[in-house]
């Protein structure tokens, strides 16, 4: 337990510093820049956004963003959405189980199962997505991605929570492009992008872009166990657009998605330390970047999606239609207890794919917005945005295999209890008893198969409207309000085992659990007033609400599926941005409280009765700040610097369900009486840090860049209970870019984490000891691009 009674400074206090600060911060400015000035052959790029669904400079919104384009990525070799932490300062973006695990300054979920909502709203081209089962894919070609830090319940409505991430893919273009990527690098990580876009007549425009990247892990197999490697890592994707332009007032997108993954990947549990529970079955744990697993971790995921984009320009204002469909499958075959013991497993087999998809979702929804244009009565004084949202969703498992002691021959091809269960079975009492008997006697076992299913309905409807009001030429009042209402049905939600003791007929035992549903309703307002006191200067204050929806646990072994409640969020903000110099210097900073509502918190155990348990902190705070600052000190030299600053507390966290501590690590015994009250929130680092420099010089035939990029986290808990802990850690990434003017071909080498560190895509407690995964280590390789545009 975390020692609470270190004096905690007033919050005024600490808010009028941050202040200073940030006074401090932008009046100096013009003593660095004073020789700059001079200048004025160089400038940032200005990157447009799409945060308040319209376009805008990035810098004249009064949201914190930190926006990047599809080129300036590309060029710093972001490759997944997971790299975008390693470039903004307050994300964490990580993988577990092949869910995706996003906190933006300080709010986010680290649920794992499918009926758990992100915090953080992933959209691509304006399509919420909210399965976070094989989110943190590639990116592809993308034109830029927008990270929008703080509740964003207006606009991007329900699970924004914590923020918003946008990605606009590259559109169809009116002139031919062609362009090609290919890189190789350690581990036998081969990365392929094409893109093709042009025209096909004066009214329609077509582009495609497909991936195909590979790798091995670079976690490797003991001697011991049964697999010479483990599964290398594979995907695939494919998106099509098509841009019609039938009048001048009307046109139409059609967008298809296509992307699929198998491998290894982060459906690897690695045990890092055994319970007295695991321990006394026998578990020991590999080294660093080891794997003695029992079985061959695997993982799969299918995402198929559809958008229609219908944009009409009537004159007094825009509308636009967003139409689309999803369809989620995957699969994931996980050892539970991380080690070479025969104990628990989930999943299926990964190869079974077109025939037992275990993890499903399906989504339809639909968005109407009105949008005033510079035809709009009143538009010098009046911009505004009218809303209306509904989806219907359905998402689940049916079903997910589990075993227990190797008996679950669907899991693992284990029959008879082959390999040997372990010989003292009083271990698994606790277990056992858990299923009522169903397993005993288990000596006596020659099969058993455990199978469990679960699903959730989702249908939500929600109307918006956000209107900016400028009674002055320098100053803006915004208000805005969204209002939903969603209706959410759990069923299906079984449990079966089937089990076959020696001389006997098979037999199934079966818990059927009733079908429960709940609905509620929630109004999240939003209050910004921005001042504009000379050109590229912003200054903003803002209040703004989010809702995030409550859910049901559907993975269910002995209890009836429990309920989580809603969360909601309520976050004030003063910030600033000041573009200087004719846009060669841009400093951003804004601070920040958040207070959250039953914040959903997830603890895993076989003892909940159900594997995964939702529960709620009743309050939680989130105090902080940040800033980036972009700077063009010549035409040879551009620097980038941004830090976040949090302190993320659990006010009222008691009657939790835990692990309690035990002496030399924690017991891996199961608490229902847990109190976390004091604790700091799961994945709150106190303090991350970036920066980049880049140099560029002109030589024969082109152009040499070399970057740098370096990360810092002085680490976070991955546990309520704050038992687990990341320390402090760097990471460098650096590359050294040819490109050559005549062919349009660029070649880099390149690096990354190339100090070594060691640190942790993720950990986690279960009943037999602590598991997770380390970071990739230090990688280097080759990419070459190449473009062609025919304007």
């Amino acid at each position: 337990m975390t020692d609470t009674s270190t004096t905690r400074v007033p919050y005024p206090r600490r808010l009028s510093t941050l202040a200073a600060a940030l006074a401090l911060l932008t009046s100096n400015s013009s003593v660095v820049m004073a020789q700059a000035a001079a200048n004025s052959s160089y400038a940032l790029e200005e990157i447009v956004v799409t945060a308040e669904k319209r376009a805008e400079n990035v810098n004249d919104v009064p949201i914190a963003i930190n926006a990047f384009s599809g080129d300036g990525l590309e060029k710093a070799g972001v490759k997944s959405m997971a790299d975008l932490a390693m470039k903004t300062p307050g994300l964490v973006y990580d993988t577990l189980v092949n869910y995706a695990v996003i906190f933006i300054r300080g709010v986010g979920t680290d649920a794992f199962i499918p009926s758990a909502d992100l915090s953080v709203a992933p959209y691509i081209d304006g399509v919420y997505f909210p399965i976070s089962f094989g989110l943190a894919r590639s990116l592809g070609e993308v034109e830029r991605v927008e990270v929008l830090k703080g509740p964003q319940g207006t606009l991007f409505g329900r699970n924004s929570t914590g923020g918003a991430i946008s990605i606009t893919t590259r559109q169809p273009s009116e002139t031919h492009t062609l362009k090609a990527a290919s890189s190789y690098e350690r581990f036998e990580e081969n990365n392929n992008r094409v893109y093709m876009s042009g025209p096909l007549s004066e009214r329609l425009a077509v582009s495609g872009a497909l991936i195909y990247n590979t790798r091995e892990d670079y976690y490797t197999p003991v001697d011991e166990v049964s697999y010479d490697q483990l599964q290398p890592y594979r995907e695939r994707g494919v998106n099509l657009s098509a841009r019609w332009i039938p009048t001048e007032w009307a046109e139409a997108q059609l967008s298809a998605y296509y992307f699929d993954s198998q491998g290894v990947g982060t459906s690897l549990l690695a045990c890092l330390q055994p319970s007295q529970l695991g321990a006394s079955l026998g578990i020991s744990c590999a080294p660093d970047y080891k794997a003695n697993t029992n079985i061959n971790n695997t993982a799969f995921s299918l995402l198929k999606a559809g958008a229609l984009t219908l944009q009409f320009y009537p004159g007094p204002f825009d509308i636009k239609s967003i139409t689309a469909y999803q369809d989620t499958n995957g699969q994931s075959l996980v050892d539970f207890d991380g080690s070479n013991a025969n104990l628990v497993e989930f999943g299926g087999d990964g190869t079974q794919k077109e025939n037992f998809p275990q993890l499903f979702g399906e989504i339809f929804s639909q968005e109407l917005q009105m949008i005033s244009n510079t035809d709009s009565r009143w538009n010098e004084q009046l911009e505004w945005i009218v809303g209306l949202y509904y989806t219907d969703s359905t998402v689940g498992y049916d079903p997910v295999g589990f075993a227990l002691g190797g008996l679950n021959n669907g899991l693992s091809g284990a029959l008879g209890g082959s390999p040997p269960l372990p010989a003292d079975f009083s271990a698994f009492s606790p277990i056992l008893d858990a299923f009522g008997g169903a397993l005993s006697p288990l000596d006596e076992l020659v099969q058993a198969k455990v199978t469990v299913t679960g699903s959730l309905d989702t249908v939500a409807a929600s109307a918006f409207s956000q209107i900016t009001w400028t009674p002055l030429h320098w100053l803006d009042i915004t208000l805005g309000g969204r209002y939903q209402r969603e209706k959410r049905r759990v069923f299906n939600a079984n449990l079966y085992i089937n089990t076959q003791v020696a001389g006997q007929q098979p037999q199934t035992n079966a818990n059927q659990y009733p079908d429960e549903e709940f609905e509620e309703s929630n109004f999240s307002p939003k209050l910004t007033l921005s001042a504009s006191p000379a050109e590229g200067q912003l200054v903003y204050a803002s209040y703004q609400q989010a809702f995030k929806s409550g859910s049901y646990n559907i993975v269910n072994l002995t209890q009836s599926p429990t309920f989580i409640r809603p969360e909601t969020v309520a976050t004030t903000e003063l910030g600033v941005k000041s573009s200087l110099f004719e846009r060669r210097l841009q400093i951003n900073a804004a601070m920040f409280r958040t207070e959250i509502d039953d914040l959903q918190s997830q603890f895993v155990s076989l003892m909940s009765g159900g594997v995964v348990q939702f529960q709620n902190a009743e309050l939680a705070t989130v105090e902080g700040a940040d800033f980036d600052i972009q700077w063009a000190a010549s035409p040879a030299w551009k620097f980038t610097l941004g830090a976040s600053y949090l302190r993320g507390r659990y006010e009222r966290f008691d009657d939790a369900v835990g692990y309690t501590e035990a002496e030399g690590g924690f017991s891996g015994s199961y608490s229902d009486d847990e109190n976390y009250s004091g604790n700091t929130i799961v994945r709150n680092p106190e303090l991350t840090a970036t920066f980049g420099a880049n140099w560029f010089k002109a030589v024969p035939g082109g152009e040499l860049n070399i970057g740098l990029d370096y990360y810092y986290n002085d680490g976070y808990y991955f546990d309520a209970a704050n038992q687990l802990e990341q320390d402090a850690y760097t990471v460098l990434n650096a590359r050294l870019t040819y490109t050559h003017d005549d062919s349009n071909v660029d070649i880099s080498l390149f690096g990354g984490n190339l100090e070594g560190s060691r640190y942790y895509i993720y950990q986690f407690q279960t009943d037999f000891g602590i598991v997770g995964k380390l970071a990739k280590p230090e990688s280097y390789g080759i990419r070459v691009n190449w473009h062609y545009d025919d304007e």
